[in-house]
């Protein structure tokens, strides 16, 4: 058609010229009548309306970096999607999310690659049920007044959950950080058990906490898999080792680290949220929760004579002693 109207404007016969490049005379007299500043209204209707539910996204993208100042578009999309659901209203495409948030430069800098590690790992770490194998590592980092909070953690391997954490003011991981984790991590699973009642696997670093004799014998006595993984190898767990990455990036960044007590007040409700909300690739953009709620997976009922809750968000077994004396947070 642009071949045709190009030829008629150089003064070429219209019937000839639709009858050599079988097009429509009809067609070609219709776009010829019409003015240089004409404009389809229905694609003007339609342009206008976009721009609308473009700006309506806008806010939503806007308020879900509110919460998540780190998330990139994928994760922004599935926050938004959350929300969507709850009020009945439709779902928006990744694809749709990634444009306004590149034309309203919303989309976070992109970061150069880093080179790869020489040692590959070709296992696999995750599962394909809960409570089949566990993984944990520890973490530190300092506040601004120049203190230091030290936190290990259980992590499950398939839904991806923070089981247990247990976390000090001070630096260093000691052996009964790691049995006390254990400990809480298989009474939230299994209730008060003096051995899993399922295979159970737990993979951790070659750490003095997870190598001492204690942590291992205690292993031994819960009926747990004590997996160790390849000397400065941490790809072999590299779970855990995202979960630190995520939770340093995600998470600390944005909470009050004024001291050391401050930080440690914030962790349950920082553990607590990543459960809840923070979407996870492997598990279709859901958190944590929403993956074991979808496989109706639920905490089983703690039948204890003596309760291990200390206040609230704090978890406490009283085999470990002079916790609080030790500004000890457990969870």
């Amino acid at each position: 058609m642009d071949c045709a109207l190009a030829m008629i404007r150089r003064n070429h016969s219209v019937s000839r010229t639709c009858r050599l490049l079988r097009v429509a005379r009809s067609r070609v007299n219709v776009l010829l009548k019409r003015s240089d500043d004409w404009m389809d209204r229905r694609l003007a209707c339609n342009r206008q309306t976009h721009l609308q539910q473009d700006d309506s996204l806008q806010k939503e993208i806007q308020e879900a970096l509110g919460r998540h100042p780190s998330f990139g578009y994928k994760r922004l999309t599935a926050v938004i999607n959350r929300k969507r659901q709850k009020t009945n209203q439709p779902r928006v495409n990744a694809k749709r999310v990634y444009r306004v948030a590149k034309q309203r430069h919303l989309l976070l800098v992109s970061k150069p690659s880093l080179p790869g590690y020489s040692k590959e790992h070709n296992g696999q770490v995750s599962v394909d049920a809960s409570n089949k194998r566990w993984c944990s590592d520890g973490l530190e980092f300092k506040c601004f007044n120049g203190e230091h909070v030290s936190m290990t953690f259980v992590l499950d391997c398939c839904d991806r959950e923070v089981i247990s954490f247990v976390a000090k003011k001070g630096r260093g991981l000691p052996a009964w950080m790691a049995q006390e984790q254990i400990l809480l991590a298989v009474n939230r699973r299994f209730g008060s058990v003096n051995q899993v009642p399922t295979p159970l696997q737990l993979l951790t670093d070659n750490g003095s906490a997870y190598t001492s004799q204690k942590t291992r014998h205690l292993l031994k006595v819960l009926g747990i898999e004590d997996c160790k993984t390849a000397v400065g190898s941490p790809q072999s767990n590299g779970m855990a080792e995202s979960f630190v990455k995520t939770l340093k990036r995600d998470y600390l960044p944005f909470i009050d680290l004024e001291s050391a007590e401050t930080a440690l007040s914030s962790l349950p409700g920082v553990i607590k949220l990543y459960n809840e909300e923070h979407p996870h690739s492997a598990l279709g953009y859901l958190s944590p929760m929403e993956y074991r709620k979808a496989r109706g997976l639920n905490e089983p009922e703690q039948k204890q004579e003596e309760p291990i809750c200390l206040i609230p968000g704090f978890m406490v077994n009283r085999k470990v002693e002079g916790l609080e004396e030790r500004g000890v947070n457990v969870w």
